[in-house]
């Protein structure tokens, strides 16, 4: 069965039903807007409080990336409820860390987490800049360039 198909089973209008009400409201202007409700299964006010806890941004994390030229999220390995449980839901100032919110001249406001008394950026950039960027072969070692393959000769032992 083709998706088309599939598609025009479905029930393109809705109907009131037992637990489904359709208001038709007219305002002053003649405009004519229709209220769905559902009696005796959630209210309003549930429903705003249900949404109102979830998170409304999607932030990246280790396994999820966001790509945000194409608006795409993708998840590398599984992500099961339980992971999401572990998550916290808001960042909280402690010892070593600030929040600072920013509202900018348009009224636009952002925040900025920082931490003090561990590592800065500048000790961070300062400490990958000294690290040692290519491996270069020596007396015991060879790098087959072709294959990427690091190779040792003679005798390895565990210091």
């Amino acid at each position: 069965m083709s998706v088309v198909t599939s598609l025009d089973t479905k029930q393109d209008t809705l109907t009131a039903g037992n637990n489904v009400t359709i208001d038709m409201i007219t305002d002053v202007n003649g405009i004519i807007s229709k209220t769905i409700s559902a009696i005796g299964d959630i209210t309003q006010a549930e429903l705003t409080t249900a949404l109102d806890t979830n998170q409304d941004t999607f932030t990246a994390g280790n396994n999820i990336i966001i790509d945000m030229i194409t608006n795409t999220i993708s998840a590398i390995g599984v992500i099961t409820q339980e992971d999401l449980n572990t998550k916290k839901n808001t960042l909280t100032a402690g010892n070593n860390i600030t929040i600072d919110i920013i509202t900018d001249e348009n009224g636009i406001t952002s925040n900025t987490i920082s931490a003090t008394g561990e590592i800065t950026q500048a000790e961070l950039t300062t400490a990958l800049d000294t690290k040692h960027d290519t491996l270069t072969a020596g007396i015991n070692i060879t790098i087959d360039m072709i294959t990427n393959t690091i190779s040792a000769i003679g005798e390895i032992t565990q210091a």
